[in-house]
């Protein structure tokens, strides 16, 4: 088992801030929040769009970004830009329906262990550019633990409500646990009954003058192996990895 966990890489993104602190305005990915609205609202919206929304909970819902702009984010189905409220009328959809990601699905991957989303974030490819995560979901379950792990296709959204693919199946997030304890004893004795990995991504962007911004990837992996306290979990930082958005060419730091 620790081959396999040698072999998977393990990967979480938190987008976040410029590569250049001495940038007045530094290059960063917006977070969307999710804005106040009421079922009502949401029935409204989904009544203007032709194929309505996947429900009225749970994968959707309306979110706004830093320049009070309002966002309907459907599942992995659609993106509608709206007017400010209490309007909420649509202005611009962007359709994913049939969107075909750019990840191959593992051969013991099944309909009920794969599901995909619309991260609620932009991420910066230009100056005037921006970009979606679709993410793809894989779960497995483990006796006494199991893994999720998810990949990222970004996708550019156009002005026309068209869009296109600008990063391929880029390691979104994964984590890992394996049960250790199989006794009773052992579970009252150990201080950790789990092998766990996790890893953190920050993103940074740099402005080289160029159409679109250079992505850097650095990779925080955290490991707490079993049978040792919180405190004994081993922080590792792998090197950079550089890609172009349209290009998707790792580059030497």
């Amino acid at each position: 088992m620790k081959t396999i966990m040698k072999k998977i890489f393990p990967l979480f993104i938190f987008c976040l801030l410029s590569t250049n602190v001495a940038l007045a305005n530094p290059i960063k990915a917006i977070a969307l929040k999710e804005a106040s609205y009421t079922k009502n609202d949401l029935k409204y919206v989904c009544s203007q769009l032709a194929k309505g929304c996947e429900g009225e909970s749970g994968d959707v819902g309306i979110y706004t970004d830093d320049n009070q702009n309002f966002y309907l984010i459907d599942g992995a189905q659609q993106i509608v830009l709206l007017e400010k409220p209490p309007s909420y009328k649509v202005k611009m959809i962007w359709d994913f329906e049939g969107y075909q990601h750019t990840s191959v699905e593992p051969e013991s991957a099944t309909d009920a262990n794969i599901g995909s989303s619309i991260y609620p974030a932009f991420y910066p490819l230009s100056s005037d550019k921006k970009a979606i995560a679709m993410i793809k979901k894989e779960f497995e379950n483990y006796s006494g633990g199991g893994r999720t792990y998810e990949i990222a296709d970004f996708i550019e959204l156009k002005d026309n409500g068209s869009y296109s693919v600008a990063l391929k199946s880029i390691p979104f997030y994964m984590s890992e646990m394996i049960r250790a304890c199989f006794s009773e004893e052992e579970y009252h004795h150990n201080p950790h009954c789990h092998d766990e990995s996790m890893s953190v991504l920050l993103i940074k962007f740099h402005d080289d003058k160029m159409p679109y911004y250079r992505w850097e990837l650095r990779y925080t992996d955290t490991i707490w192996d079993a049978g040792v306290s919180e405190k004994m979990k081993r922080i590792k930082k792998q090197k950079p990895i550089f890609v172009v958005p349209y290009q998707q060419e790792s580059q030497k730091k």
